[in-house]
C-alpha cells in the first residue's frame, strides 16, 4: 500500500468512529426504537372485537383528546389473520386532528406488500 491509500483507509476509519459516536448519542437522546404491544381489545365498525391484542399507541399527546378508532371490515378482510393493529385518533383544542395507523405484520407474508 502507498501513502495515499494508508491515509484514505485512515481517514475513512476515522469518519466510521465519529458516525457511530453520533449515532449512539442520537439513539440514547430518542430512546428505544420499536412498537410495544399490549392486551387490549380492537373493535371494527360494528363495535365487536375483533382481536384482543395490538399496537399500544399513547392516549396523552400534548393537549390531544384521543380516541381509538376501529378497523374497517375491508382491512379486516385484505390482510392476514395474524395482522396487529393500533389505531388511534388525535384531536387537538381547534378541532383538529390527526389519525395515527399502524399495521403490524404477523408470520403470514401474504400481505399486500413487501416490508421494504
Amino acid at each position: 500500500m502507498n501513502k495515499t491509500a494508508i491515509s484514505i483507509l485512515i481517514v475513512f476509519l476515522i469518519l466510521i468512529g465519529v458516525s457511530t459516536a453520533f449515532l449512539s448519542q442520537l439513539t440514547f437522546a430518542l430512546g428505544n426504537p420499536g412498537v410495544r404491544l399490549a392486551e387490549m381489545q380492537i373493535f371494527n365498525e360494528t363495535n365487536q372485537v375483533v382481536r384482543t391484542n395490538g399496537v399500544a399507541l399513547p392516549p396523552d399527546v400534548m393537549q390531544c383528546v384521543s380516541e381509538a378508532t376501529p378497523i374497517t371490515t375491508k382491512e379486516l378482510d385484505w390482510l392476514p389473520e395474524d395482522t396487529t393493529y393500533g389505531r388511534r385518533r388525535y384531536t387537538f383544542p381547534d378541532k383538529t386532528w390527526i389519525e395515527n395507523n399502524v399495521v403490524l405484520m404477523g408470520h403470514d407474508r401474504t400481505s399486500i406488500h413487501k416490508p421494504e
